[in-house]
């Protein structure tokens, strides 16, 4: 029986000559602990990926449009009358969806950097609304 304390599994890690109580009493882990509880915690990244994501996403969204509009659809009167689904409703539907993906929009997040994913929507669906269309000039506006 030990009669040190139940430290008989650190007894055998001990050097000859030394007493048990060297060593603390842990797993032999080191634990981290992280504060979680700021909630703004990351915001700017999640901005910035949403930035760089969202622009790629928009361009890769419109030439892909672009090609099936110009393929399928360049005759028809109902393309040229609801020209705003594909090009506006569209990829603001997959931002925002991209956004919520990114934790915007959630009952914990911050209501800053919801405003901010929503301007940074806007703009991205106002820039990217006619780029590789050649109906910017002529037919949709």
């Amino acid at each position: 029986m030990n009669t040190k304390g139940d430290n008989s599994r650190f007894e055998a890690a001990c050097l000859p000559g030394r007493s048990a109580y060297a060593f603390p009493e842990h797993d032999g882990f080191i634990t981290i602990r992280v504060n979680t509880t700021h909630l703004n915690r990351g915001m700017a990244e999640k901005l910035v990926t949403f930035l760089f994501a969202g622009i790629l996403g928009a361009l890769c969204y419109h030439f892909a449009a672009a090609a099936i509009f110009h393929a399928y659809f360049s005759l028809s009167p109902l393309a040229l009358t609801y020209w705003y689904v594909p090009l506006a409703v569209l990829p603001a539907l997959l931002l925002l969806t991209l956004a919520w993906a990114l934790g915007f929009g959630r009952r914990g997040s911050s209501p800053w950097g919801n405003l901010a994913a929503l301007a940074i929507t806007g703009g991205i669906v106002f820039f990217t609304i006619g780029a590789p269309y050649n109906c910017w000039q002529e037919f949709c506006f």
